[in-house]
């Protein structure tokens, strides 16, 4: 359920806007970071036969679809803009990006060669979750100043 509130001339809720917005965000700074790796992100590319184009964006592709949701489901269903739950909706974002790709990958290359690449995993997700959620902070930020609730209703967590 979304939080009550005006519908716009366009017929979408703000909170759908907000989600869908946050999803194209997380997308922008995903393929920035994941361009500045390089060799990583390079690496990564090249383990699938199906890649196509910059690796960078090829890696980021699920990332708006998981941003999106999970900016809805920890922000906008529960009407709290606080910097935690920001910054759990990037930590989300990171978390189910990986989990899409360790699918992919697994399925390409079988769940034991996945496994025995958990080193490298523990690595992407130290690096990505942390960031993530910092990265997802500055329109927690914008969210709280456009939101039409008072100051004490948004600093719930």
């Amino acid at each position: 359920m979304e939080p009550a509130g005006p519908r716009s001339a366009t017929g979408v809720a703000p909170a759908t806007r907000w989600a869908l917005a946050a999803g194209a965000y997380a997308f922008l700074w995903s393929t920035v970071l994941l361009w500045r790796m390089g060799a990583v992100t390079d690496a990564l590319g090249q383990l699938l036969p199906f890649t196509t184009g910059p690796p960078a964006v090829f890696l980021a592709l699920p990332v708006p679809a998981v941003g999106a949701a999970a900016w809805w489901t920890v922000v906008e269903r529960r009407g709290a803009y606080s910097f935690r739950r920001g910054a759990a909706a990037g930590a989300v974002t990171a978390l189910g990006t990986t989990l899409c790709w360790l699918v992919v990958y697994a399925f390409v290359w079988g769940p034991r060669l996945v496994a025995t690449g958990s080193i490298l995993i523990a690595v992407v997700l130290v690096v990505t979750v942390p960031t993530a959620a910092l990265v997802m902070l500055p329109l927690l930020y914008v969210r709280r100043r456009w939101s039409a609730e008072p100051a004490s209703a948004s600093t719930a967590s």
